[in-house]
């Protein structure tokens, strides 16, 4: 089987590994200690609202969240998709010591591999119909384009039809390289597991702002990908969040 394969060749060996186990290793290429931003510096930028405090306690969060399937609550607005970003994707401070970012999710010798996109799938109060993308250093959305999506096009990105009722989609791609560059095989797991944690940031957040979501696999890769113009190889989707 691939999956067994793949999570055989992924494995930390010892012997191969040893060299490794020294973190404070200086000699690592200056372009693992560097943060890379991926930008759309000639479209327009939307800055967000700043992002509010939480004033929920975090036992009340993570009782109340669950995955959610059209159970509308309110409208989003461009405030709570604020802190809904901020706090699972967002830059929150720089760090004490070399002055890169620290996020709200970790990320495997901080490599951030991920990119966020904002896809509108019908209208609502906080987003013109299009596509965006996510700077979390400038907490900004880049409007890559003006877009409404037609039935036939839904049907074309989504399994479910009970997603053609939500108001956006929140797609993590990544950039590959950022970590299979520095950690090989091992880099692979490294970026599902940070996938993972901004998915669950992510519903956390929407809790907070009393907006429905669900982590949701059932796309069409290659079609979603299109949309986006990444080439699914070096850069591929591997999570989405819908918000109802």
């Amino acid at each position: 089987m691939l999956f067994n394969e793949y999570h055989q060749i992924s494995k930390n060996r010892r012997q191969a590994d040893a060299a490794r186990r020294d973190h404070t290793d200086v000699t690592s290429p200056e372009h693992f200690k560097t943060t890379y931003y991926k930008s759309y510096d000639r479209f327009p930028h939307i800055v967000l609202p700043k992002p509010e405090s939480i004033e929920q306690s975090y036992s009340n969060i993570i009782i109340k969240r669950e995955s959610g399937r059209n159970n509308k609550k309110e409208s989003i607005t461009l405030q709570a998709l604020s802190n809904i970003l901020y706090y699972s994707c967002g830059e929150l401070s720089s760090h004490a010591l070399d002055g890169r970012g620290r996020r709200a999710v970790s990320s495997a010798g901080a490599r951030y591999p991920l990119e966020v996109y904002i896809l509108t799938i019908n209208p609502n109060d906080a987003l013109s119909n299009g596509l965006y993308h996510y700077r979390p250093d400038l907490h900004v959305l880049e409007y890559i384009y003006e877009h409404a999506l037609t039935p036939e096009e839904k049907d074309s990105l989504f399994i479910h039809t009970w997603v053609d009722a939500c108001s956006l989609a929140i797609v993590m791609s990544s950039l590959m390289e950022r970590n299979v560059g520095k950690y090989k095989e091992r880099g692979y797991r490294y970026t599902l597991l940070e996938a993972g944690a901004m998915g669950q940031a992510l519903q956390n957040a929407s809790t907070v702002e009393n907006i429905s979501s669900c982590i949701y696999g059932g796309i069409y890769d290659n079609t979603l990908e299109e949309l986006l113009d990444v080439d699914g190889v070096t850069e591929t989707i591997v999570n989405t969040v819908v918000l109802n």
